[in-house]
């Protein structure tokens, strides 16, 4: 319901495109055309939002890092998991008709998990999963026709809201006898978080390649384009969301902005069917598009006035400028594997001013991280269109 009254106030403001009901039959071809192109920049909306989301990953004995304090330095993790992969819903027909406004939505069943080698010096035994952080959410998506549907050489925009959770799901006491959070089991929970959120892509100038140009002897690259991507959101964990002695000593920052600036590489391959002989190539299909790669840049500050660092009985406070305790920010490379539509390799490093990782937020990391990633890569599978006695399943 939310997202029917805003889709409606949205198509209210910005409806550019609506027409009265056609009477003639060139009215009624009108109509019918219109229909569809809503229905295929709606389709496309749904597609690009779900290929813009970040990848998931996954490492394990590959993370180095380096923790301020000191005494919060562990061993090198066996597994570090992002899980943040989307559950998208929308498609061709999440649209206001005839209003040239377009929405989808994201459920978010977002975990991060980290699996601690033992250390009996910190007291970590069998290979303990500490606090792992739940953040279970949605993502409510809007543009309109001025926004999207553009010429290719003209930048797209959208504008969303993302509502979500975070919690660690354990009850221990909160400080240590140093004036520290229990990073042990200590109970931690940000009940609601508000994100508002601003986005937009752009493709670059497509450049052509020659036939000559192969992907493992069946496949030629006819075009090459890519695409830039940015988003930048304002984050507000409201105080009465936040558990009392978080904001009591000004631990956690209450108040972020974040920005994220991509580039996709994505050219378009045309499949064939090699002879024996290697002299007849036979087409099937039209080109499609497969992603070779992107590179992704992620940036949070905290801007929160009162904000401290250290032991609760020696606090100290946080200049607005200090970026080794506001600053988060990492840059990602994946690389999907050739083949396959969801999998890929990935290698990421940066700094953690305020680790995201719930009971951890008192410490700052310098980390680099590889291994594999998961998500929407931007690959169209083509159906062969072959003569046989075969019927698909699906």
């Amino acid at each position: 319901m939310p997202l029917i009254l805003l889709a409606a106030l949205f198509a209210s403001c910005f409806n550019s495109h609506a027409q009265a009901a056609p009477g003639l039959a060139a009215d009624s071809a009108q109509t019918v055309q219109q229909v569809l192109d809503e229905r295929a920049i709606s389709l496309d909306f749904f597609k690009s939002t779900t290929i813009l989301t970040d990848a998931s990953t996954a490492s394990a004995y590959s993370e180095v890092n380096y923790v301020q304090p000191r005494s919060y330095q562990k061993k090198p993790y066996i597994f570090d998991g992002i899980f943040n992969t989307p559950v998208p819903i929308g498609g061709k027909w999440f649209h206001v008709p005839h209003k040239g406004v377009y929405f989808v939505m994201q459920l978010h069943p977002d975990v991060t998990v980290r699996i601690l080698q033992n250390d009996p010096a910190k007291g970590d035994s069998s290979s303990p999963v500490r606090t792992p952080s739940l953040m279970p959410g949605v993502t409510f998506f809007i543009t309109a026709n001025r926004f999207w549907n553009r010429p290719p050489e003209k930048a797209k925009h959208y504008f969303a809201l993302k509502i979500f959770h975070h919690s660690n799901g354990q009850d221990g006491i909160h400080f240590l006898p140093d004036g520290y959070w229990n990073r042990y089991n200590g109970d931690f929970s940000d009940f609601i978080i508000y994100e508002f959120i601003y986005g937009g892509l752009k493709q670059g100038k497509p450049q052509n390649d020659k036939e000559t140009k192969a992907l493992l002897g069946n496949s030629t690259r006819t075009s090459a384009p890519y695409n830039y991507y940015w988003n930048g959101s304002f984050q507000l964990s409201p105080k009465s969301s936040l558990d009392p002695d978080m904001t009591k000593y000004h631990l956690y920052g209450q108040y972020r902005t974040t920005g994220e600036i991509g580039f996709i590489w994505a050219p378009y391959y045309q499949d064939y069917i090699v002879s024996r002989d290697k002299k007849i190539k036979t087409p099937i299909n039209s080109p499609a598009r497969k992603e070779i790669f992107r590179l992704y840049a992620n940036l949070t500050y905290i801007w929160d006035y009162d904000f401290n660092t250290g032991s609760i009985y020696n606090l100290q406070p946080v200049k607005m400028y200090d970026i080794t305790k506001r600053l988060n920010i990492s840059v990602t490379f994946s690389a999907r594997v050739p083949g396959t539509s969801f999998a890929g390799l990935f290698l990421q490093g940066g700094y953690y001013g305020q680790d995201p990782y719930n009971v951890y937020f008192q410490q700052s990391v310098l980390f680099i991280r590889a291994g594999i990633s998961m998500g929407f890569f931007s690959f169209d599978i083509n159906r062969d269109k072959l003569k046989g006695n075969f019927t698909p399943a699906f």
